[in-house]
Order: structure tokens, then sequence, then C-alpha cells
């Protein structure tokens, strides 16, 4: 049984997530908005991916001078009858300050120049409409979590992403540097005491003394006596399939639940096209949401609509919206009373015609129910597919999911491509499948794909005549060991 003070945790994380999801946190400062302690570190490490930053601080300094001034005290002598003479000696004090500098030469063998930057990243196929190379295709661009753009109008919502990462990300720090310049100050002029009958006959003349600070500056000039050099650090988060890939890793891509709020599935989730191409292909996080389009109204879509599951949940039709409001794209979609679920015609620029349809498939097989129905697994990939029925139609797969190499470790690896049946599941290799690379699967359905000669991650997508394109099959490129 669940412990009371266990429930109370959930409750409370519920409550904070339902009422930090009323407005949308992107319009300010991620750390200003009311976000779940437990999202700190989701929002930190997606903020570090999607504007290669790392968290910082800055620090002002501020300095303060403290003066103070000490004149004498007037001394007041009283003998009358009697010359005296009173003797003021002023000091007057002054600083010298003396600098030697200092040169040092320093020869070396060689000189090296090290420049930053962000790993790259290569989308070989189209993606909404933008061909592969483009410079809007050079930078992947990680899933935004859902709950950072719950409530938010598409429009503009990268920037507004940008901006709440950027703030997040930097911290301001003060500090407070203070000074105390403490100086005595006594007048140049005469002190001049008298007392009845008293005449002042003199005054002593004026001291000065120097006070001679010495600074020393080493200037350090360094020679090159060899050829010059040029590296390459690369910085930032670096995911391409998997997290922090090593070299010869191989295996499936998979979305992690650690830090997923209450309520909501991190999964596989893919959209695919007509000629924009694919539209999303990625992990999104979801969960219950009301859905709203121009043709349907708005509904609440959880899963246990025309009572297809005990509990709610994310749903392959929210995960449309939750990707929709990372990427920048919408939906549009007709409901029924009778099933409790939306028929979907259009997601981003992709509308259904007289005889070509969306279907939407559960790791590449059609699923029994309608999106609002059909709740989303972490282990399965959920896919919304146009022309989807077309006779003969067919689904492609690559295998393995991704891989990492070394530069200079190998010039080549071996990627199969299968050709799945959607009312089947059954698969067979896709003989004169392509990666665009020119390169074409043979009767086994294996193609081999060239290492590219920079460091990086590359992405891939496999293409027949009369199938729907493959998931994106990540290859990494990790820098040669030095």
């Amino acid at each position: 049984m669940v412990a009371i003070s266990e429930l109370l945790i959930v409750l409370a994380t519920a409550l904070s997530v339902e009422a930090s999801s009323k407005c949308c946190a992107a319009d300010k400062c991620f750390a200003s908005a009311k976000l779940p302690a437990k999202a700190t570190p989701i929002v930190s490490a997606f903020c570090q991916k999607y504007i290669h930053k790392t968290p910082g601080t800055v620090t002002v300094t501020v300095s303060a001078t403290k003066g103070s001034t000490v004149s004498p005290t007037p001394v007041v002598v009283t003998q009358p009858g009697n010359p005296i003479t009173i003797r003021t000696t002023p000091i007057v004090t002054s600083v010298l300050t003396v600098t030697e500098t200092q040169q040092q030469v320093i020869s070396s063998g060689a000189c090296g120049t090290t420049v930053t930057s962000p790993y790259p990243t290569s989308t070989n196929y189209r993606v909404r409409g933008i061909d592969p190379g483009s410079p809007n295709q050079r930078r992947h661009v990680p899933v935004i979590p859902d709950f950072l753009t719950s409530n938010c109008n598409p429009k503009d919502l990268p920037a507004k992403v940008s901006k709440a990462c950027s703030c997040f990300l930097t911290s301001a720090t003060t500090t407070v540097t203070a000074t105390q310049n403490v100086g005595t100050t006594l007048p140049a002029s005469t002190q001049v005491v008298t007392a009845p009958g008293t005449t002042v006959l003199e005054t002593a003349s004026e001291l000065s003394s120097i006070i001679t600070v010495t600074q020393t500056a080493v200037q350090t000039q360094t020679t090159c006596t060899g050829a010059s050099t040029t590296a390459t650090e690369y910085t930032g988060v670096f995911s391409c399939g998997v997290p922090s890939p090593t070299a010869g890793q191989i295996g499936t891509p998979t979305c992690a639940n650690d830090n997923v709020p209450p309520g909501e599935t991190n999964s596989p989730f893919r959209v695919e096209g007509a000629s924009e191409g694919n539209i999303f292909d990625g992990c999104i996080v979801s969960g219950p949401r009301n859905i709203t389009t121009p043709s349907g109204g708005t509904h609440l879509c959880d899963g246990t609509n025309n009572n297809a599951n005990p509990a709610p949940g994310a749903t392959f039709t929210t995960d449309i919206q939750s990707a929709g409001n990372q990427a920048g794209f919408d939906l549009d979609g007709s409901y029924s009373n009778q099933f409790q679920d939306f028929f979907i015609t259009r997601i981003s620029a992709t509308a259904q015609t007289g005889n070509q349809f969306w279907g939407v498939l559960r790791n590449r097989v059609f699923t029994a129910r309608g999106g609002c129905q059909e709740q989303v697994s972490p282990a399965d990939e959920a896919l919304w597919a146009y022309d989807a029925f077309a006779p003969n139609r067919v689904f492609l797969s690559t295998s393995p999911g991704y891989q990492v190499v070394r530069l200079g470790d190998q010039q080549s690896i071996t990627v199969t491509v299968l050709a799945g049946n959607p009312n089947s599941g059954n698969t067979i290799p896709a003989q004169g499948a392509t990666f665009g690379t020119g390169t074409v699967a043979g009767s086994d359905g294996s193609i081999q794909l060239t290492v590219p000669s920079q460091p990086g991650c590359y992405l891939y997508k496999a293409e027949l005549s009369n199938a729907i394109r493959s998931n994106a099959f990540y290859l990494s490129v990790l820098p040669a060991s030095s």
C-alpha cells in the first residue's frame, strides 16, 4: 500500500503542475516560472542542448571607497606679556610609483591554437520542406519538454524557448569589494596661535615626504621554432541517438523516463508527411490533454475515450500536439462523438485528399483504435504516416538504430533496412532502398555507409518507392584519439 506521505507528495506535485499549466512557461525566464522542483534537472539538461550553453554566472564587482579627513586641533596658548614663536610644520606626503618591465622570452618546438566548437549535426533527409544540407538542418534541435510549452502559442515558440533557456542558465552574482582609503589632510597654511600680548615671530617651512612604490610587470613572448598546429575542442552536450556516446556502442534509441513529471510519458514519436518530408522524429513528453482543432472543437484526449483504457495517460494524438508545440506545427481533425475520438485530417502542411489519408501505427503496425484511445509506451514507437493505406504500401525500418564510431577507426559501417507489412508486421529485406548517399541496399537489405570525415552527429532515413520512409538512423562520429 502506498504510504500517505508518498500520496501527499504526488498530490502536491500534481497540483503544482496543474497550477503552472495555466500559463506558458516559455513566456518568461524558466528560472522564474512556477515549475516543480523535480523539473529543474530536466530543464537544465534540455537548455544546455537547445542553445549550446552551459550554466554560468555573471559577476558584478562594485568598489566602495571610504575616505576620512583628520585636521589638526587648534592650540590656544595664553602667555601675557612674553613674545613667543609658534612653529608649525605642515607635512606634504606624495606617492611616487615606479614601474619596471621585465621581458621574458619562451621558445618552443611548435605552437598550437585551440578552437572551440559544438558538435555539428547533419540531417540527410527532407524535414518539413527543408532539403538536406540546408543551413536550417545543420543543427539537430533537441525535444522541448512538453511541460515547458503547455498552453503556449506555437508562433515564435523556438525563439521564446531560447530566450527563456538563456535566462535560466545564467544566474547573477554580485561581489562587493570595499576598499578603505584613510587619508590625513594637514593644511599647508600657518597655524597661528595667539594669546593676549603674544606676537608670532616666525613659522617653520613645509616638509615633504615622498613614498616610492615599485611595481614589476613581466611581459612574456612565445616564439615558435616549428610548425604551428590548430586543434578543435568540441564543447556542449553531445547526444546522438544515445546519451554520452562512446566508441563501439550500437543499438536502438530509447527515451528515458527518470525525471518525467507525474502523469507524463517520454516515448518515441514520429510523423511522416507528404512532399514536406519528415515532420517529427524523436522522443516526446506528453500526457492527458484537451485537444482543440478547427474542425472538431475541444475534447478530452487521455486514453479513457470510448472506455479504451482504465486510467488516463498520454496518447498518440496528444503526442501530435506536444510535438507541434515544440517544433511549431499544428493539426486538424473532425471529432466523432460515437468513438469519442478525432479523425486526423491534417498535420503540419500535409492534409488528406479524397484518396490519401493519415494512418496511425504502433511499431509500424496499424492500430485497431483511434489516436485518443491508443496510449503511448516508452518501449513502442507511435507513428502517424500520410497516405498509409496505398496498395502494397510497406513501412521501412533500420537496424541498428544508432552506432558510435571514432574517426579513423573504420572507413564504413553496415546498416540493414527492412520493409514491413503494416497489417501483419512481417518484414523482408528492403532491396533497392537508399539513404540518399548513392549506395543502394542489396538483396539482404544491407547498405554500406561511408563514415564521414568530420566528427559530428549524422542522421539518415531509408527511402524506397511505394514505402513510408524509415526511422532515423543516428551515426555518431567521435574525434580521433589524440
